[in-house]
Order: C-alpha cells, then structure tokens, then sequence
C-alpha cells in the first residue's frame, strides 16, 4: 500500500546530496522568506487608499473594493476601481525591494542545493517539468482573443444598457433592476447539496451534516472584528471534517468561498471513508485545489440553473465563466509572471519597480487583458500575495483549474459513471503520482494543451449562451421583481 512512497523515498535516496550544504542553506534562506513574506504584509498595511464620502457613508478603496464593484452607482464603481489601484501603487517601491529581494534568496537557494531554478523546483514538486508547463502556457496564450472576445460582449451590454463609453468597472455588476439575493444559511446549505446530488446521496448527506449548524462543525462569524478574514477545512483522523469560515459578507463570491472549502472538508471527509492511510491524507495541491474548484463551479451552475428571470441567469453564468477566466486566464497569466520575474532576476534584466510594471504588462497583454487601456494593471504584481507568502504556488491554481473544468463538464456529460470514479479517487488519498489519478479521473493520460483547447471550447459555448441571455433582457424581458 506504500509503493508510491517507497518509490519516491528511493529515488530522493539515489540522489547525491551534501547534507550539511543543505542544512546551512536552509538555516539562511528560510528565516530569509519568513522575513520577506512578513515584511509585505507590513507595508501593505500602510497602503494609502483613498477614502470616499457619499450619502452620508465612508467607503474605503481597499476594504470595501468588492462593495465599491457592485455598487449601482458609475460613479462610485469608477472611484473604487481607481481608488484601489493607488492605494496599491502608494506601495509600489518598497514591494518591489522585497519581491525582487525575496526571488534572489529564494532561487540562490534552490541553485545552491542542486534543484536547478526556483520555479523548475516548483515544477517538479507538482510532478511536471518546465517544457510541460511552458506548453500549457501557450496553449492558453493562443485563446487570449477569447477573453479579450468575452470582455467586448460585457461591455457591449452595457452599452446596450445604456452606459456611455463603458469601462472595466462597469462589467461588475448585475442589470439594471436585478438584485442578487441574499441567501440564508438554509439556503446556501440546500444549494450547495443540490449541485452535488449527482455524486449520490452519502456524499450529499455529508456535505449537508457538515453546514448545518446544529450540528456545530462550523466556526462562521458575520462580523469581521479581530477575526482572521480566512477560510479553510479542518481535518484529522478519527474526527468529523470542519469549517473554519472568519467572515461571511453574504454576498455570492463569499457564499462560494464556503462552498470551495466544504470541497476540501468533504475530501477529508472521503479519505476517512475509504481508510487512507494518513501518510498518505496530504499530497499534490494542484489536484487538492481542483476538487474544491469543482465544487464551487457546481455552485455557481446550481445557482445559475435555478434561477427563472433571465437577469438573474445572466447574472449566475457570468460569475460561472469569471471563475473560468480565473483559473485558466489569470492562473495562466501569475504563472507565466512569476516564471519571468525569477528569469528576469537571475539575468540582471529585473531590477526595480518600472521594471516591474513593464514586464506585468507584456504578461498580461498575452493572456488577454489590455494595459495600455488601463495602466493601473500593470501594478498587479504588487497584490499577488503568493508570490511573497508561498513562492512559486501560483502555478498550481492553472493545473487545479483545468482539471476542475473538465471534471465540471464530464459530470454532466456522463454523471453516473463520472460520480464512481471521482468518489473513488477522492477516497483514496495520494498513493499514486497526481497524473496516474488524473488517468482514473478522465480515462486517459493528461495532455495539458489539449485540455486547455477542450476547456475553451466550453467556455466558449457558455458565452454564446450568456450572449443569448442579454438579447433577451435588451429585449426587455426579464423585467419583473426577482
């Protein structure tokens, strides 16, 4: 039952190693990162954004920037996305000394104990290599006009709707007239089991045990106070799973942050079922992050098949394909950043804050966002914050995110057979190599580009449903109260 280990044990066996060149990189570099990763949380806290007075309340560019994107009013919205981006440049300088210093140990230290670059390290840690994820980058860089196609129709939309000269911030919010809801605990919870009934009645049984509060598995607060703004599943062996949740706002994208950590508990929750052995409970966090991504796309479908006036459909599918753009576009792209500030570094091409800016712009125009519209954009470096907490984590988000796609899209092609095999996967823990279980998951090996071709086309077809959804509210339908 331990092959796996053993294997892997062997091989880092046969590997020559100085031990004590090891010990005393470590002991340098690693109190090194904690410093770094402590020190941007420091200065970010000083971050100066603007404050804004209206209606007799007081919004703050940086905390309330979610509010500020879904406020009815342009005005507000544009005040909000702006007010953002110069409370992130009011640090722009001393975040680009501690990015820049933080890669220099971190990829040092990895050269130094013979684990070639950073980000090659980091690769190989997840099971692939650098040619594998170089491939999968630019197959993703080869659908950046579909992005770009998605971005025209929701500002054409808008325009429809009678927005002059729409901007980025004017794509954020619902139509005219459309309110989402906000949904009660009960709610969420019968959500939440209903996008999962495919995968049977145990698991949606464990799944409404764990978010029913009587049965006190949760720790959810609705008020931020000295609470931690996280959120994450807590699991041990021999013990029910349980959700740590420090804030529920009740908007949608909280509600789906509980959904994605209730995928985690459940995996948890599934090993447990299946008797994995706890040597084998903790494994590739690429494959780890795809089943919680799973869920929380189930969510957002869930919400968005209910749903009965176009507005609110409309409303749904869009969040749906945001999330997609989020794990195949911006993954693409953080990963393909990160990637370049450590060769930018290692050349001496990297070496301040423009520096910075011009390279996150050159990403970013690949994969399909545009700052030479938006300048503000090419600050995006400074708020990746796991690019200084986690180095070289980011790219694990792209593989979680195209596996998820593709589990979404096989459950509803082939649902019975789907749900056997994926019950059977998340039960057994990590005793095989993360493809070897991708084989189980999709009947055959995983061709990374194909994959992204496959995921586009779909996110592609939902598009052109979305686009059907707003030439019927421009038609005027979808105009009673929700």
């Amino acid at each position: 039952p331990y092959a796996f280990l053993r294997a892997r044990a062997l091989k880092e066996a046969a590997t020559p190693e100085n031990a004590a060149l090891e010990e005393a990189v470590d002991a340098l570099a690693d109190p090194a990162l904690d410093s770094f990763a402590r020190l941007r949380g420091q200065i970010l806290h000083t971050a100066e954004y603007p404050q804004i007075e209206r209606d007799g309340r007081r919004w703050d560019t940086g905390r309330d920037k979610q509010a500020l994107a879904q406020h009815p009013d342009r005005t507000l919205r544009e005040a909000g996305w702006k007010g953002y981006w110069q409370g992130l440049q009011s640090r722009r300088e001393p975040m680009a000394s501690v990015l820049l210093g933080l890669v220099q140990v971190n990829d040092a230290a990895a050269r130094l104990q013979g684990d070639g670059t950073a980000p090659a390290r980091g690769y190989r840690h997840m099971g692939l290599d650098a040619s594998t994820v170089d491939a999968t980058l630019l197959a993703i860089e080869r659908h950046a006009g579909d992005r770009r196609a998605y971005q025209d129709m929701l500002l054409r939309h808008a325009a429809r709707a009678g927005i002059d000269s729409p901007q980025l911030w004017d794509a954020t919010v619902p139509d005219t007239g459309y309110t989402p809801p906000v949904l009660t605990l009960t709610q969420l919870r019968d959500t939440a089991a209903d996008a999962m009934q495919h995968l049977g009645p145990a698991y949606v049984a464990e799944l409404r045990a764990l978010l029913d509060p009587a049965n006190h598995r949760m720790d959810l607060g609705t008020a931020r106070g000295d609470r931690s703004a996280d959120a994450f599943a807590v699991n041990a062996p021999g013990v029910p799973a349980m959700l740590f949740v420090g804030v529920r706002s009740g908007d949608l994208e909280s509600d789906v942050e509980i959904a994605h950590e209730a995928g985690h508990a459940l995996h948890g929750e599934w090993m447990q079922r299946g008797h994995a052995s706890p040597l084998e409970r903790n494994g590739s966090r690429w494959l780890t992050e795809a089943f919680a991504i799973y869920n929380e796309l189930r969510f957002r479908d869930q919400l968005y098949q209910q749903a009965q006036d176009p507005r609110a459909k409309a409303y749904y599918l869009k969040s749906l394909l945001d999330d997609m753009v989020l794990q195949l576009f911006t993954s693409s792209a953080e990963a393909q950043l990160e990637q370049s500030i450590y060769q930018g570094v290692a050349d001496s091409t990297l070496g301040t804050a423009d520096d910075l800016d011009a390279l996150t712009g050159q990403v970013l125009a690949r994969f399909g966002q545009d700052p030479v519209r938006y300048p503000q954009l090419r600050n995006s470096w400074i708020g990746k914050r796991l690019m200084y907490d986690d180095p070289n984590y980011l790219v694990n988000y792209l593989y979680a995110g195209l596996l998820a796609v593709q589990l979404y899209v096989r459950d509803q092609r082939d649902p019975e057979r789907f749900g056997e095999r994926y019950l059977a996967v998340l039960g057994e823990g990590f005793d095989r190599a993360p493809q070897e279980q991708v084989v189980q998951l999709l009947g055959h090996a995983p061709d990374w580009p194909a994959l992204v071709d496959a995921d586009l086309q779909v996110f592609n077809q939902m598009t052109a449903q979305l686009q059907v959804l707003h030439a019927r509210i421009e038609a005027g339908q979808g105009t009673r109260t929700p």
